[in-house]
């Protein structure tokens, strides 16, 4: 631990979605570990907190919709107002500069104030923006995967057969349709698996598949819960699929070796009895396949930037890549008739001769791509969409 950095009483801000919140949990598991009996009280919402205090990250929570603290976002408080904030030594706050709570916070005499608008200002992963705020050489890789550990009385045992639908998200656009998601679910189901769809208000009374279980609008702590069972998560961008990830739903980087010859070995197999079978291919690549790249909108041309090969979260955007690189091969030596449709932002279908993609929203991503490709002359669309914003 950094003795300059030591102190008892550290507050911390955020006042953002669930996602958002589960993105900057990093921040909170480093200062944790490096700042070994200070007491963390999270100024937030109190279903974030109180995820965050089962899992160890905080001490303390503030509801910041609560009364007896709207004096702390008031430019014009008194000063007696303002001593509940007085025994902090430190404030991480994740806010835009023009928030009365940093003034306040001076104005109490609060010695130290590290400061960061909630999004960062140029592309970049927000988990390494967040931990950008802290030394570097206080963060290690295992640091940057956001993660909700419950302590033993919250763990629940995980059922392999359950599998988690989640159809919603905070914007109809970026939702897969619910016909698809109802697919999902009854080939789940066939496959032996205990379907349980979980819905909040967005969803209404969406009605599912006889025989599938349905939560509707259960207490956070229930759906973090829940998911920590889990064995499959399906879901839209969403501060659900972030929670369940933070919780242990399996991830591609979890496991690089499998994620690797997951994607590479089966796509060449099925390009080879595409050929012999004079089948036409579409393989379903993804965004990740551009890595970090800046630029503000991509296309087919684009440069891939990816990683550092110790970093396992870029073995998945990798393998990816080699699948593309396999396939348009294929196509140049075989003559086999291939289309790759890179899965991106906003929600989308589109159609190509007579494959049908939908392509569900990612976050950070902003365009929609298909190279085509048929026997003879190369067929090449795109369709590119600006990111929103």
């Amino acid at each position: 631990m950094d003795p300059a950095m030591a102190g008892t009483q550290t507050l911390v801000y955020h006042a953002g979605a669930l996602g958002d919140f589960i993105t900057a949990l990093p921040v909170l598991r480093v200062w944790r570990r490096e700042h070994r009996g200070t007491r963390i009280t999270l100024l937030g919402r109190p279903g974030h907190g109180i995820l965050a205090n089962a899992s160890g990250y905080i001490d303390d929570l503030w509801d910041l919709d609560a009364a007896r603290h709207a004096s702390l976002f008031d430019p014009g408080a008194d000063a007696g107002d303002l001593r509940a904030l007085a025994h902090f030594d430190t404030a991480l706050i994740f806010a835009t500069k023009d928030s009365p709570l940093l003034g306040n916070l001076a104005r109490a005499g609060v010695p130290r104030i590290l400061h960061q608008p909630p999004f960062p200002a140029q592309r970049e992963h927000v988990v390494d923006y967040h931990l950008s705020m802290l030394p570097p050489n206080h963060v290690t890789d295992a640091d940057r995967i956001p993660v909700l550990p419950f302590h033993p009385a919250e763990q629940r045992p995980r059922t392999s057969r359950l599998a988690v639908i989640h159809p919603g998200s905070g914007s109809q656009e970026k939702n897969w349709p619910i016909e698809r998601f109802a697919a999902l679910a009854t080939a789940c189901a066939a496959q032996g698996l205990e379907v349980t769809w979980l819905f909040g208000e967005a969803e209404g009374k969406i009605h599912i598949p006889p025989g599938h279980r349905a939560a509707r609008m259960p207490p956070l702590t229930e759906v973090a819960r829940l998911l920590s069972r889990a064995a499959v998560y399906v879901g839209n961008d969403s501060g659900i699929t972030h929670l369940a990830a933070a919780v242990g739903v399996k991830l591609v980087a979890e496991d690089p070796v499998r994620t690797i010859e997951t994607n590479i070995y089966p796509t060449e197999w099925l390009l080879r009895l595409a050929v012999q079978t004079e089948c036409r291919f579409f393989l379903a690549s993804t965004s990740e396949v551009y890595g970090k790249n800046p630029e503000e909108r991509w296309t087919e041309e684009a440069d891939l930037h990816f990683g550092p090969t110790s970093r396992p979260r870029w073995a998945y955007g990798c393998s990816k890549a080699i699948d593309e690189f396999l396939a348009l091969a294929y196509h140049q030596k075989y003559g086999l008739p291939v289309v790759i449709g890179t899965v991106v932002e906003p929600a989308v279908s589109a159609v190509f001769g007579d494959v049908n993609l939908n392509a569900p929203h990612s976050r950070g991503s902003d365009s929609f791509n298909l190279i085509g490709h048929a026997k003879g002359p190369s067929v090449h669309q795109k369709m590119g969409l600006l990111r929103n914003r």
